[in-house]
């Protein structure tokens, strides 16, 4: 189905798909700090930009980026890449994730001919999890021989004729896409893609051709971290419900305790499970610990984590168990997580 949607998409340059090429000015600030060198100039500052108002060939670049990250572009009937130049270092699995900004730092045609642009791209799942990546294509485009033209009517008719076996939604959302590109194109907006919407389509269809691709992972100064607490007892009774990280995230939020719930329980040692899930993927180069103490954003040597180290490309789950004494019931206590020596979030337990 995503072949489908992504060839009639592809041709009017993604534009239903990509909700903003608007930048992320607090996001984009962070992320500039840890790129170290790969960006120059005395400020960085960005604008949000009207997608519709971009140059097509940006569009386009932006458009050949997302069907890469579907895993799209190799099958993609009139696109071809040089594999040589493929530098995917950021692997993620791009279907349970929706793009949601991406600010263009770059853009230029070289003496070629090519075009080439690069993107910080910010991409988020259900969960909450952030992927930010510095994505870079480099491509050249050229219109359609007579011969490519009538394979690409075939294969957009091909592509229509498969909605047929698909539920009422889907067939009405590509009507919608249908009809939006003929409005645009001056041709009657019904939706229903006929022989004058097909020639279109195909002639607005470029042959692309990328020589160069490539996606690295940018970690946050700060990243973003949840912390919950659940009772020791409840998590015993049925440990699979709560060990399965991000799979578990729902069942732990629903079951967490608040502050105020923990209190009432602390009447003798109260053992107690912290479970923190980093929402931002964490500089594996750089240790993660977390400690208890009766202060915010303060280190303490009780209740602490040993050395830990994010695993690469992961958005890490620490989960500790410890025992809060009697002795402690009438204190606050904050939990703190520090990355390396850094107070990266305090989070109040009771």
């Amino acid at each position: 189905m995503r072949r489908i949607v992504a060839s009639v998409v592809f041709a009017v340059f993604c534009g239903t798909i990509i909700s903003g090429c608007q930048t992320l000015p607090d996001l984009t600030r962070d992320v500039m700090k840890n790129v170290k060198g790969a960006f120059t100039g005395p400020t960085v500052t960005y604008e949000s930009v009207d997608p519709d108002k971009l140059p097509p060939v940006s569009k386009l670049a932006i458009s050949a980026f997302e069907m890469q990250k579907q895993g799209l572009l190799d099958s993609f009937p009139f696109a071809s890449v040089d594999q040589t130049g493929v530098k995917l270092f950021n692997k993620t699995d791009y279907s349970t994730f929706t793009t949601r900004n991406i600010a263009i730092v770059d853009f230029q045609q070289n003496e070629t001919g090519s075009f080439a642009q690069t993107m910080i791209c910010e991409s988020v799942d259900r969960h909450g999890r952030t992927d930010v990546s510095e994505n870079r294509i480099v491509f050249s485009v050229r219109d359609p021989s007579e011969e490519e033209l009538a394979n690409m009517r075939e294969a957009i008719l091909a592509s229509f004729r498969g909605l047929k076996g698909q539920s009422k939604e889907v067939r009405a959302e590509i009507k919608n896409v249908v009809a939006e590109y003929q409005r645009a194109k001056g041709l009657t907006a019904d939706g229903i893609p006929g022989k004058n919407t097909v020639d279109a389509l195909a002639r607005d269809i470029p042959i692309l051709h990328v020589s160069e691709i490539s996606s690295t992972i940018l970690y946050p100064q700060k990243p973003t971290a949840e912390l919950y607490v659940l009772p020791f007892e409840t998590v015993d009774q049925n440990v699979s419900l709560f060990n399965e990280a991000f799979n578990s995230l729902d069942t732990i939020r629903e079951r967490a305790l608040t502050p105020e719930a923990l209190k009432e329980l602390v009447t003798s040692s109260q053992k107690v499970v912290l479970f923190v899930y980093f929402l931002d993927r964490v500089n594996p180069e750089l240790p993660v610990r977390l400690s208890l103490s009766p202060s915010e954003w303060q280190w303490s040597e009780t209740h602490i984590t040993p050395l830990r180290y994010a695993v690469r490309d992961t958005w890490p789950v620490m989960i500790e168990t410890v025992t809060i004494d009697e002795s402690l019931a009438d204190k606050s206590i904050y939990a703190n997580l520090f990355l390396k020596f850094k107070c990266i979030g305090s989070f109040k337990i009771y």
